[in-house]
């Protein structure tokens, strides 16, 4: 009696239906994730040009009008690269719009996702003003903390 090798039909078919359903249950947990790094790269952006706007408001006792006039080479509205870098335009490596106007009393501060990270619709727009205040453009309370 001769003994094939190899799989029939039936098993290759098995493994296919077991393959699919692990990508199913995997790649949308895959995507929560990758929605959640950019998101923390967005939030330690805002907090950066925070930081820089204190910073000027220590040596010039004011705010800058936008980010044009907080660093050299920046625009009044920069972009994000997935890789945590500001770039000047915006290209299909960018993550979030990042502005800063002035208020009555300081400075607010939008991150907003777009291209692949406007996905975000738990948490939207990151909004961080000079009182200290960080919210959302969705309103939920802990997007700022996880």
């Amino acid at each position: 009696m001769s003994r094939s090798h190899g799989f029939t039909l039936i098993e290759a078919m098995i493994v296919v239906t077991v393959l699919g359903i692990l990508a199913a249950i995997i790649f949308p947990s895959y995507s929560a994730y990758v929605l959640r790094a950019n998101r923390a790269a967005g939030k330690a952006a805002v907090m950066r040009i925070a930081g820089q706007q204190e910073s000027l408001y220590t040596d010039r006792k004011a705010y800058a009008a936008s980010l044009a006039d907080l660093s050299p080479g920046w625009v009044a509205t920069m972009h994000l690269r997935r890789d945590g870098n500001f770039q000047n335009g915006d290209t299909a490596e960018a993550i979030y719009r990042l502005t800063s106007t002035p208020t009555a009393s300081g400075f607010t501060i939008r991150a907003e996702p777009i291209h692949t990270q406007a996905r975000d619709i738990e948490c939207g727009t990151l909004i961080y003003d000079s009182t200290g205040l960080k919210t959302t453009s969705t309103l939920r309370a802990d997007c700022w903390s996880r």
